[in-house]
């Protein structure tokens, strides 16, 4: 009776352990599927994302929701399988690294390098230490390569077209970022604001309430901050602006930059984009209701400047605008003033437009006297300094067609690599034993 009792027990025991094993792989099989769809919507110029409506501003919360989810079940499939190696007292497994088959010790420098970006990336700590959440996060390499040694060629192709994506993504983004773009001038508000002017080439298209990346070495060389451009391609073709706001360190600094001294000559700035909607479809509305508050008119101006040219154009019929804004002080009030381009328009804005602006102030019962006016800079580029372009330059499916290829031939040429003296390493003593018979 008591060694029935022991064999049901044993019988229990190795059911339990089986059950923990099947539920790790589980764990891990489905942590891959959702690695697969990491990399795609922070890829900001892929096409993909307009395909399925989304703007590389949007789509970063998948980002965010994958990344959480993806640790977790990541972190699970380490835990499970550490509880199933002591259980087992196959504790020695944790220090395996198979060329052929499953390596553990790849799985757990993998996990290791994972943790430590999922620990930076919370809001508390991203906000206040910024650059060491920028710099762990180049940790994706070292998690992607142990990743692959980890599961092996076959397993890891679910997940490495997504992220072939984003590093060709990134690659060219270092290409347009690596130079400086020419800033010619700057308007410097009243409220704590300033609008930055930069030449563009005639060649560079972009939708209204698009997004652009800037980076200006003199306040952080690391940190990159998106910016809602104020500007319409069709309007100012060979201008391109964007409305900042000091409210945190860097724009603060910003700011105070610029409205401090009338002796800077240049300001070296960096930029990434412009990223968009593909089109906007306001244009099939009779009226436009536009709501904002505070900073947030700043995509509303470059829709009421693509209409501005659209209706200077006689095109099609323009809708009826009525903006409805929100300010804390008067001294907001200026930003009124960005509406129309820095050159001005030839006539009144109301001959291009039926629109109604209707203004509120909502943390002041008086008005303030504001002697504060519009203060003008204009800027001296360097030489090297270039307009914004595509990023590509005039034949671009040209030059990414080019990329693609060549980047794809490297990738099968490191497979090849890492197959042949990694995975299959040949056998010397082998070959040199049928060479000494023959």
């Amino acid at each position: 009776k008591k060694l029935g009792v022991f064999v049901c027990f044993l019988k229990n025991l190795i059911r339990w352990e089986a059950r923990l094993d099947s539920i790790a792989v589980r764990l891990g099989l489905t942590g891959n599927i959702c690695l697969a769809f990491l990399f795609y919507p922070v890829a900001r110029g892929s096409s993909l994302l307009a395909a399925i409506g989304l703007t590389s501003e949007s789509s970063i919360n998948y980002h965010i929701w994958l990344g959480h989810l993806v640790m977790t079940l990541f972190t699970s499939h380490g835990l499970f399988y550490v509880i199933y190696w002591i259980s087992t007292n196959q504790i020695s497994q944790m220090f395996k690294w198979d060329r052929t088959g499953i390596s553990n010790l790849a799985e757990e420098i993998t996990l290791v390098a994972g943790l430590v970006m999922w620990a930076t990336t919370f809001t508390a700590i991203r906000r206040r230490f910024f650059e060491v959440f920028f710099y762990t996060h180049y940790l994706y390499t070292v998690f992607m390569l142990f990743f692959v040694f980890h599961v092996g060629i076959s397993y890891s192709l679910i997940s490495l077209p997504g992220f072939y994506i984003f590093i060709v993504d990134r690659f060219l983004r270092y290409l347009q970022s690596r130079n400086n773009v020419k800033l010619v001038s700057a308007r410097v508000l009243p409220c704590d604001t300033v609008e930055l002017s930069f030449s563009k080439s005639p060649m560079l298209i972009y939708s209204p309430t698009s997004v652009m990346f800037v980076n200006i070495p003199s306040i952080s060389k690391l940190q990159w901050h998106p910016f809602t451009i104020t500007s319409s391609s069709k309007l100012e073709p060979e201008k391109l602006s964007v409305m900042i706001k000091g409210q945190g360190k860097w724009s603060t600094t910003l700011y105070q930059m610029l409205s401090s001294s009338d002796q800077i000559e240049r300001l070296a700035v960096s930029i990434e984009g412009p990223y968009g909607p593909s089109s906007t479809d306001f244009l099939r509305h009779e009226s436009l209701v536009m709501v904002s508050g505070g900073s947030g008119i700043t995509p509303f101006i470059s829709v009421i400047r693509e209409l501005i040219y659209i209706s200077s154009t006689n095109t099609c019929k323009i809708p009826k605008l009525t903006l409805i804004c929100a300010f804390k002080n008067s001294y907001d009030l200026s930003m009124l003033d960005l509406i129309l381009p820095i050159s001005g328009l030839p006539t009144e804005i109301s001959s291009f437009l039926d629109i109604q602006i209707k203004a509120f102030v909502s943390r002041e019962k008086e008005p303030t006297c504001n002697k504060n006016n519009i203060k003008p800079l204009c800027f001296k580029p360097s030489v090297s300094d270039q307009p914004i372009s595509p990023i590509l330059g005039a034949n671009s499916w040209l030059c990414l067609a080019t990329i693609l290829s060549s980047s794809f031939i490297i990738f099968i040429i490191i497979i090849g690599i890492i197959t042949r003296y990694h995975i299959y390493v040949p056998n010397r003593a082998k070959l040199e034993k049928v060479h000494f018979g023959l």
